[in-house]
């Protein structure tokens, strides 16, 4: 809301090259590093930090600042993953939504997927434990045929982690129970694949950034994909808000997307960025507006409905996300 700067943290102890973050409903973040490759949980709320030495405070940055490596309270736990390298490090990175115990008025802690590739090209789809990083299922699908791990994730309201390749490779659903894998068989046609969001309704957009389409559709209640055509240039970060507007972050120009979910149609697609560079990543906040992070260490806030630019934070290093970072994607599927 004001632009000034209140936490800052490392996630690992050496090179992270973390990329995607995920935010749940009770403001913990999830970020997953691709190389060397580990997933560590921070906690925005310091009544969610942990008093490791004791001393009756929580110790933990409030601006650009940030500690050592492990001495931060609010950085919570990390989990190192398996994989050999940059391009086999997690990238899909999803918390689950939870419901309230109508007994004992308490929620339970929460779960987070993510996904990476090991040494035989076998994608890794882990679920671990909220609460303390600990692995609790590890989906394997051998021949992930991708260059790269799976590239993004996110959950619809019954929990299924739902999973986009990089560029030509699947788009898959794990079924939170059975963790059966389904493949949703996108067309070939359909390239240059890249960031997604999730509706609601569960529905899935996909960004792409080469082909005849920019923007891809896909349609639970008839079990069919949709291009939107061109957007007049690459989109890459895609999110949808609870108006049923898709953004998605333009780069070649750079610029902002809208698009209309229910009409599956562009509404704007050169919403101004002054001054961007190479805009990333895109999420909607709890009052609606739209953030875009762009590579050149901004993030613009975007009013939904004028496309004022709001505010700009320019204080950003060599920002790379484009998954749920700020948890409004989760609470589109959390069940009323």
């Amino acid at each position: 809301m004001t632009g000034i700067e209140e936490g800052r943290f490392l996630v690992g102890p050496g090179q992270t090259n973390a990329s995607r973050t995920s935010v749940n409903q009770f403001g913990d973040v999830a970020v997953s590093s691709r190389h060397e490759g580990r997933v560590t949980k921070v906690a925005a709320l310091n009544v969610r930090c942990k008093d490791n030495n004791n001393n009756g405070m929580i110790d933990t940055a409030t601006d650009a600042n940030f500690l050592p490596w492990g001495e931060d309270e609010c950085v919570v736990w990390n989990t190192p993953v398996p994989s050999p390298s940059y391009t086999h490090g997690p990238r899909a990175t999803a918390w689950e939504a939870v419901e309230m115990d109508p007994d004992t008025c308490e929620y339970p802690a929460p779960r987070v997927w993510i996904g990476y590739k090991d040494g035989n090209n076998a994608a890794h789809f882990l679920r671990l434990d909220g609460d303390t990083g600990t692995i609790l299922d590890d989906v394997v699908l051998p021949n992930w045929s991708t260059s790269f791990s799976p590239y993004g994730g996110a959950v619809n309201s019954e929990g299924d982690f739902i999973i986009t390749g990089y560029y030509g490779d699947r788009v898959l659903v794990i079924d939170s129970e059975t963790l059966e894998i389904t493949d949703l068989q996108i067309p070939a046609e359909f390239s240059g694949r890249y960031g997604m969001g999730v509706q609601g309704n569960g529905d899935i957009w996909i960004g792409a950034f080469t082909g005849a389409h920019n923007l891809y559709h896909y349609k639970w209640a008839t079990k069919e994909w949709l291009g939107l055509g061109s957007a007049n240039g690459s989109i890459l970060g895609v999110a949808v808000d609870k108006e049923g507007r898709v953004w998605g972050a333009g780069t070649g120009p750079c610029r902002l997307v809208q698009a209309d979910a229910a009409t599956d149609t562009y509404t704007a697609t050169n919403i101004a960025l002054p001054g961007c560079g190479s805009p990333w990543g895109v999420s909607v906040d709890n009052e609606g507006y739209v953030w875009v992070v762009d590579k050149a260490n901004k993030a613009y806030k975007v009013h939904p409905e004028t496309h004022n630019v709001e505010l700009v934070f320019d204080q950003l290093v060599n920002p790379y996300t484009y998954s749920d970072m700020t948890g409004q994607g989760l609470q589109l599927v959390i069940p009323q």
